[in-house]
């Protein structure tokens, strides 16, 4: 019987129709790549695959711009592709030039988004585009609009993974445990390492530190929790107590992400800046600058071709120098040929990678680079003593390290930059170096107070004998066009001059200096002797201005140092003041020929120290009320009185504590022909004996003013 078949089996028996084959899409842009990407339906398909083909590949080659890279990231944040297209995608995150902020803002706001699958959220997001940001933050354009969102970066260290109602994903009984493994392997140290870069002073507030702390007694002593703690007790010493081991490495590796940014950087720098193509990105983060590279030069300058030196300053600007900056600035015949270039495109140069050189390399807070930072800073300070003026990339550098500088690390270099600040305002000196220097000088030791007031002492030697005739020369030439032939002492940077009072602001440095001198005399009761020298060294100083560069800058000794200095167990201290009140009476004799000095406030002052001094170590009569001396008026040394029965005669120069050894020494030399001490002062022949035995024992200071004040029969 034949066998009937139904219509549906007979079916199934039908050839299949050939299929056409899928046209596949020409993608020849990163534009049109990430046009499809966006608009996909289907997210595993060859054009998907040839379009993450052609974005990986352009941005290997030559980085992308600024606005493909928010899209690439808006492409990232959605749910659409696998895990492993997003992650190619997210390998091509590197720049062509900037990273717009926006793009950074829009990856950590993507983070917070539940609509993403636990794998990418946990493996990618807080692996792979945390570790992005930190390894793009350089090339960051607006900074503090991301440092405007610190406080929801400081949140991911400990924060909870969102897993937007994944949680049939995960076994429930080992979710926290889970829960921590990834907050401590993918997200805490980007997120340190992020806001480390980002941690300014007003950010370290007391609830930051506790939960950082917190955070570190539950996980143990990690790396970048005490680095994020060591740079808050950096800005805020009274908040944190954690003490860093010495030369660990807070921050993991970036995964590579540092390589691949430095060789787009390098392909790309001569797209970037034509001008120069000698400029190395990456120059800071290699040693290429402790390699000293040998000078360029075409075959015109050649021994035979030069005959005059002016020939060889018209040739200066064939000169080529090397990439290395420390390279150029080390060697003093680059110096020099750095300072006399007309070129000035050299100069920008140099600035640029002095900026990058100091702020790019944090190595003032880097571990393990102390040799580094202190090649660079003994650099910087060869340059600024031989160039006599500061350098103002140098200038901006400091204005952000003495905030938090601890006085101690490079104290030599440091103190030398600052002695060469150029001159500025007195508000802005006061408020970027003077202010941090007087913290300083509050809470150190004897050594580091008198580092401080020679380092001022300096400053005010720079200002009256270099910068006040510079910017006086300058302003000049700038109002009446003078000639560049006139010869000037100009700067090497020239900068515009800015409208200030120049000899006011010298005062107001003088009488800062002055206020230091008294803060440190009460620092210390006893004004060792190593202090009054550095105290007296700066009124000499001031002294000498006028007499040296014909600079007039009235800054007596205020009483404390003069007094302190009369009343001193040290002959060096005694001798010194007189000599200093000696040399300023002759100033000011000097200056009361000029028209328009003001001197009586001076004069006034002046005298009633010469008064002070004749009073107590030769006239017999300190310590006496109906004494014309203002200092015994005060009732400083009142206690003296009922101690002694002659307090009038124990700061003779015959009894003088400072003389005592001296005055015994000529009594033995002097022998039966002085029967009575007192006849160093009632016999002329014994008492030019005695001066001039001060005299021959470096104490001229003494006799010449006792010559000059004292009227001897």
């Amino acid at each position: 019987m034949k066998r009937v078949t139904s219509p549906k089996a007979n079916s199934s028996k039908r050839p299949k129709k050939s299929q056409e084959p899928q046209k596949v899409p020409t993608i020849d842009s990163v534009h049109e790549a990430l046009d499809f990407l966006e608009s996909a339906t289907k997210t595993r398909s060859l054009p998907v695959q040839l379009s993450v083909n052609l974005i990986q590949r352009t941005a290997r080659s030559e980085g992308l711009p600024g606005d493909i890279l928010i899209k690439l990231i808006a492409v990232i944040g959605r749910k659409k592709f696998s895990e492993a297209v997003c992650r190619r995608l997210i390998r091509s995150l590197l720049p062509f030039d900037v990273v717009p902020v926006i793009a950074v803002l829009k990856t950590i706001s993507w983070m917070g988004v539940g609509n993403i699958s636990i794998a990418l959220q946990v493996g990618i997001y807080y692996a792979d585009l945390m570790r992005w940001i930190v390894a793009v933050y350089d090339h960051i354009d607006k900074k503090d609009d991301l440092h405007s969102i610190y406080g929801i970066i400081f949140h991911y260290i400990e924060c909870d993974i969102i897993f937007g109602g994944c949680y049939d994903c995960w076994d429930t009984k080992d979710a926290d445990a889970s829960l921590t493994i990834f907050r401590q392997i993918y997200l805490s140290p980007f997120a340190c390492h992020l806001l480390y870069l980002l941690t300014r002073k007003e950010d370290v507030l007391p609830f930051r530190v506790r939960r950082v702390i917190a955070l570190q007694s539950k996980v143990g002593a990690q790396p970048y929790l005490t680095g994020l703690l060591t740079l808050y007790k950096t800005y805020r010493p009274d908040l944190v107590t954690v003490q860093p081991k010495q030369k660990q490495k807070f921050f993991r590796s970036l995964g590579g992400w540092d390589s691949l940014i430095k060789e787009v950087k390098s392909r790309t720098l001569h797209i970037l800046t034509p001008s120069v193509p000698e400029i190395q990105y990456t120059m800071v983060h290699q040693e290429e600058d402790f390699v000293r590279p040998e000078i360029q030069y075409q075959s015109v300058l050649g021994k035979s071709g030069i005959k005059t030196f002016q020939e060889l300053q018209s040739l200066l600007e064939n000169l080529k120098p090397p990439n290395g900056i420390l390279s150029v600035l080390r060697s003093p015949v680059r110096r020099i040929i750095l300072s006399s270039c007309t070129d000035r495109t050299l100069l920008v140069r140099m600035k640029f990678l002095l900026r990058v050189l100091l702020f790019d390399e944090p190595f003032h807070f880097a571990e393990g680079k102390k040799r580094r930072g202190r090649h660079i800073l003994r650099t910087l300070t060869d340059v600024t003593e031989e160039l006599q003026e500061g350098i103002p990339e140098v200038e901006s550098f400091l204005i952000h390290y003495l905030q938090v500088w601890n006085g101690l690390q490079w104290r030599s270099s440091v103190l030398t930059l600052i002695s060469r600040w150029p001159l500025r305002p007195f508000v802005e000196l006061k408020e970027f170096v003077l202010k941090p220097l007087h913290k300083l000088l509050c809470s150190s030791s004897l050594e580091f107070q008198c580092s401080i007031l020679e380092c001022l002492t300096q400053l005010c030697k720079n200002w009256a004998v270099v910068e006040l005739p510079r910017y006086k020369q300058t302003k000049m030439r700038q109002e009446i066009n003078v000639n560049d032939s006139v010869p000037v002492i100009s700067s090497v940077f020239d900068q515009e001059v800015e409208e200030l009072d120049a000899e006011e602001c010298l005062m107001e440095l003088a009488a800062y200096i002055g206020h230091i001198c008294i803060t440190a005399l009460m620092l210390n009761p006893t004004s060792p002797p190593l202090l009054i020298y550095h105290i007296l060294r700066f009124y000499h100083m001031t002294v000498d201005f006028y007499y040296t560069h014909d600079t007039t800058l009235l800054a007596l000794p205020s009483a404390p140092v003069v007094y302190s200095c009369l009343f001193s167990t040290n002959v060096f201290c005694l001798s010194e003041i007189c000599r200093l009140i000696t040399r300023y009476r002759g100033m000011i004799q000097l200056l009361k020929q000029r028209i328009g000095v003001q001197l009586q406030r001076h004069i006034d002052e002046l005298n009633n120290y010469i008064l002070d001094i004749s009073n107590t170590i030769w006239l017999n009569k300190a310590f006496k009320p109906e004494s014309e001396s203002v200092l015994f008026k005060v009732p400083i040394p009142v206690s003296i009185s009922h101690s002694i029965d002659n307090p009038s005669e124990t700061f003779l120069l015959l009894y003088h504590p400072a003389l005592t050894a001296m005055t015994q020494n000529f009594l033995k030399k002097a022998g039966d022909r002085v029967q009575h001490p007192h006849q160093v002062i009632s016999d002329r022949a014994v008492r030019n004996a005695y001066l001039q035995y001060l005299s021959s024992h470096y104490m001229s200071g003494i006799t010449g003013f006792l010559q000059t004040f004292i009227k001897m029969s």
